[in-house]
């Protein structure tokens, strides 16, 4: 009667992960998706100012400190979910995105309001 029973609940559990897989990869796809359109974007906008001689290194020191980036946020971030609980991991990584928005907009701003700036006429 037993075995009967977990026979009965297995299929749920199988389907119940199959549609938590299917859930994942659709996540997993989007995010992919966004880093995909980012990256590039980022990339142009790391070597804007280097001269034409120095983009491949300007290319490779951007690569180097995002593959830093990757290899140590995971680590800071489970170092102090283990210490202080998991939710502090979801909120130490929300509040980097909060600042990180929040740089870009008043970088953007200024690079903007420098753009559109008149340029002063000197009287020599």
């Amino acid at each position: 009667m037993i075995f009967a029973s977990l026979m009965h609940l297995c299929p749920r559990y199988f389907i119940g992960g199959l549609i938590f897989a299917s859930r994942w990869f659709n996540t997993q796809f989007i995010d992919g998706f966004g880093q995909g359109m980012i990256s590039p974007s980022l990339m142009g906008l790391s070597i804007k100012g280097v001269k034409n001689n120095k983009r491949a290194s300007a290319m490779g020191f951007f690569q180097a400190v995002n593959g830093v980036g990757m290899f140590c946020g995971p680590v800071i971030v489970g170092m102090l979910s283990d210490a202080a609980g998991l939710i502090w991991g979801f909120w130490l990584t929300g509040l980097v995105g909060i600042l990180g928005a929040c740089l870009a907009a008043r970088l953007i701003g200024s690079e903007n309001q420098l753009k559109t700036r008149p340029a002063e006429v000197s009287r020599n």
